[in-house]
């Protein structure tokens, strides 16, 4: 079964991209990159963490850029139906006319993965993004016989009634042109753009700028289309990197190491990287992204993540994520994360709960963990529609630890979060199949062979997982570079072992081998 329309969230295609030759990724509610070291998986993380981010979004857009919007079909109806008011001959004349926005066109440049990257030397020859977006556009383009300037313009547009209803504000007018506006505003179906012309750009020696002004506007139109659909689709978008506690430690360090070297000053604190935040913006005018230059998604990681182990937030009010919280703790780690009032952060083993542990002293499973943990349980960050990144969150876990880890991670998309899964585990790979066997099962009509195995098993009906919410991907680099390949989820079975197929398959050879070796010498000696 290969990736269908159905729970499309966007399609991202790129060409020459880093270690990437070309490739193409639909990003759906579980999405999953195996493959091995070096063939571009956090590459395309970072930047599927970039398109959906809003704030990065909305920065794009308002440089504009970073993108480029394929807007033809637009362009071609608002110069048709622009010919058929001028041809008819009423200058006061409205006219109107339906398109169907069905997909929206994004292209990417260089510009945008160097402001992304916080790099030059990331290679793009070309990228895309395509958006689902399936909603209608009113276009209603008026000749208004008084319109004259573009004081009159913004004094309609403002205290016109229907103006007032559009919740686009400020981005809800724009004037191109003296003597033209636009307005775009949302509808129940879908949203209504409205042109007004003013008389003078009728006449036949200003129908180019007429034209000109047209032209402009599907960029405008798409842009706004664009950030709503993702602002409600994809609200947030946290990047977990890999070896979460080692970055911010090296971040530490590194940061140590500036003061000292750069400044002429010892580290002013040991506590953490929240406190040098705050000595580098208060004393000296900077930022650490002012001086090492991460890629965004990396600062954005150690900003919220920092936050949160020197904060003492209080528990999320809905508690929407409590049981997946409990079942990390009580089965991954063995104990639980609290907030104390003095000492902060701790970890409390279950087997001796008064003993309050820094996370310094808790294990690499422990502190690997604690990121998502304590977004799930103590912050407000994560809710239906937030895209969680999560690149090899299998490290320093035995693989026990990543079944659980697997699970958890199914029950949270289940609840609606969008997770993008970057993994190296053949066991998180089994056990998320285990969960697709389950779909299979229940679609087979064997209920009470389906409740019994979770019964025995100790699962939750929340760890069925429909194969079609699922989006597998191998970065496949054996013809020299890397192709993205959508991996096949086979009936009744799951995602294909192509990933660690050939790894397993030769180390068993090998050993099989050395077993007929060895046992060869043994009979030697017994001869």
């Amino acid at each position: 079964m290969k990736t269908t329309s159905k729970n499309e969230l966007l399609k991202i295609k790129v060409t020459e991209f880093g270690p990437i030759q070309k490739g193409e990724v639909v990003l759906k509610p579980f999405t999953i990159f195996f493959g091995k070291n070096n063939t571009g998986k956090t590459y395309m993380a970072y930047l599927i963490w970039g398109i959906t981010n809003s704030d990065w979004i909305t920065h794009s857009f308002s440089t504009r850029k970073y993108y480029s919007f394929k807007s033809d079909a637009l362009t071609r109806k608002l110069l048709e139906i622009y010919n058929k008011v001028t041809t008819k001959g009423n200058n006061e004349e409205i006219i109107s006319d339906t398109i169907n926005l069905n997909r929206i066109s994004i292209g990417i440049n260089k510009s945008m993965v160097s402001n992304l990257f916080q790099a030059k030397d990331i290679g793009l020859k070309r990228g895309g993004v395509n958006i689902r977006v399936n909603t209608k556009l009113v276009i209603v383009i008026t000749i208004d016989k008084e319109l004259k300037g573009k004081e009159i313009l913004l004094d309609i547009a403002i205290k016109q009634e229907k103006f007032r209803k559009s919740n686009w504000e400020s981005k809800g007018t724009f004037v191109f042109l003296e003597g033209a506006f636009a307005i775009l505003w949302k509808r129940d179906a879908g949203y209504q753009l409205e042109i007004h012309i003013g008389k003078e750009l009728t006449l036949d020696q200003n129908h180019i700028k007429a034209r000109e002004f047209l032209s402009r506007i599907p960029q405008w139109v798409i842009e706004i289309i664009t950030h709503d659909y993702l602002t409600n689709h994809i609200p947030t978008t946290l990047y977990l990197p890999a070896s979460k506690a080692g970055i911010e430690q090296m971040i530490l360090t590194a940061f140590g190491a500036w003061l000292k070297q750069t400044l002429g000053e010892s580290s002013p604190t040991q506590r953490g990287i929240i406190t040098l935040d705050k000595y580098l913006i208060t004393t000296h005018k900077r930022t650490p992204q002012d001086i090492l230059k991460l890629p965004k998604p990396l600062n954005n990681f150690l900003e919220w993540s920092s936050a949160m182990l020197l904060e003492s937030p209080s528990e999320t009010s809905d508690g929407r994520f409590k049981d997946i919280a409990s079942f990390i703790e009580n089965r991954l780690l063995r104990g639980n994360l609290i907030y104390h009032p003095v000492l902060g952060l701790r970890y409390a083993p279950q087997d001796n709960q008064n003993t309050l542990l820094s996370l310094l002293h808790s294990s690499s499973s422990v502190i690997e963990n604690t990121p998502l943990l304590i977004t799930l349980k103590y912050t407000d960050k994560v809710k239906p529609g937030t895209l969680l990144i999560l690149e090899e969150p299998e490290a320093h876990l035995h693989p026990d630890a990543q079944r659980i880890l697997a699970r958890a991670l199914v029950k949270l998309v289940n609840k609606g979060v969008y997770v993008l899964l970057i993994t190296h585990s053949p066991y998180i790979l089994q056990q998320i199949n285990n969960s697709i066997k389950l779909y299979y099962l229940k679609r087979a009509g064997k209920e009470k062979e389906l409740k019994e195995f979770l019964e025995k098993h100790d699962w939750g009906e929340d760890e069925i997982l429909d194969p079609s919410k699922v989006a597998p991907y191998l970065f496949d680099d054996s013809e020299g570079y890397t192709k993205i390949r959508e991996l096949e989820i086979i009936e009744n079975e799951g995602i294909s072992s192509e990933a660690f197929y050939h790894t397993i398959r030769e180390l068993f050879n090998e050993t099989y081998e050395l077993v007929n070796l060895l046992e060869s010498a043994n009979n030697e000696r017994a001869d």
